[in-house]
């Protein structure tokens, strides 16, 4: 079962890294908090529609509540930073940056429910660490240089948010009803966009046939199928080994960068997705996999 969650998590992941372009490429046509209100919006629809036509049980109590109320809290958070900071900011670079909370993970998770990351778990994420660094600095050698704008800042912000989102799905008293947990999470997230875009920000949206497909993907694939996935499969993983799998990101977003609108990064963007890749096969591949948190 943990092959098929894990397997389920690398296919969540490669929707999100095309969906990094999907984004960028939808603010053309509609401001921040308007795109996330229709977007969760939907996504709430979809879902609620598909576990009533399949009788599922909704859970509004105990503690997949406690968990969706906060992952939801996290989840906003994350998708708010991250699609604000997209404007100011290259799709592959934020990919990247985002890709940072599998820094944050091992260590929280640690300290929430005190269990010891294994030493393959560490060292892949010090590998695929080296690689987002790889991928986030500006050339090599002498000509090294970092640079952060406050699209950048406010990608990291979102890194930390969805590291906290990890932490609480990781939770063994919230894994009772996916669906449930599911459902809150992104009604919160509906809910904080709704109440925020008509005053935060100037509203603007542009219906266009493109901004339409951007939409059903984004909220559709991306958010309902993948945001389920995602809960279902950490029910048969740790946080830090979905924080690993995660990490795959950034690739996946730089390849449909290249692909979709030509965006991409410096030569060296290679060298960092090799080791992105290597920290999670050090992951994968080493024996001993029992661990749940």
């Amino acid at each position: 079962m943990r092959t098929l969650a894990e397997i389920s998590l690398v296919a969540a992941t490669l929707v999100w890294g095309v969906t990094f372009v999907v984004i960028k490429e939808s603010l053309r046509d509609t401001s921040t908090l308007v795109f996330l209100a229709v977007r969760f919006t939907l996504a709430s629809v979809f879902l609620a529609s598909g576990m009533a036509a399949l009788r599922r049980k909704f859970e509004w109590s105990g503690p997949a509540l406690k968990a969706g109320l906060l992952g939801g809290v996290f989840l906003a958070l994350g998708h708010l930073l991250q699609t604000a900071g997209l404007r100011y900011t290259s799709a592959p670079k934020s990919a990247f940056l985002t890709g940072l909370y599998i820094v944050v993970v091992p260590l929280a998770a640690s300290a929430v429910y005190r269990s010891r990351p294994g030493v393959n778990e560490i060292l892949g994420t010090l590998i695929a660490t080296l690689g987002m660094a790889f991928m986030t600095f500006d050339g090599l050698g002498s000509a090294l240089k970092f640079e952060m704008g406050k699209g950048d800042l406010m990608t990291v912000g979102c890194a930390i948010a969805f590291a906290g989102q990890l932490i609480v799905l990781a939770d063994p008293r919230a894994r009772a009803n996916p669906d449930s947990l599911t459902l809150i999470q992104l009604l919160v997230t509906a809910g904080a966009a709704l109440g925020t875009f008509w005053w935060v920000e100037e509203p603007y949206f542009r219906l266009s046939p493109r901004l339409g497909w951007w939409l059903v993907w984004t909220s559709l694939l991306a958010t309902t199928v993948a945001i389920g996935v995602q809960t279902w499969a950490q029910q048969h993983t740790t946080a830090t080994r979905a924080a690993l799998l995660f990490a795959t990101e950034p690739v996946f977003a730089w390849l449909a960068s290249v692909w979709m609108t030509g965006e991409g990064l410096a030569v060296n963007a290679a060298w960092g997705a090799a080791l992105i890749l290597a920290g999670v096969l050090v992951v994968e591949l080493a024996p001993g996999r029992g661990r749940v948190v």
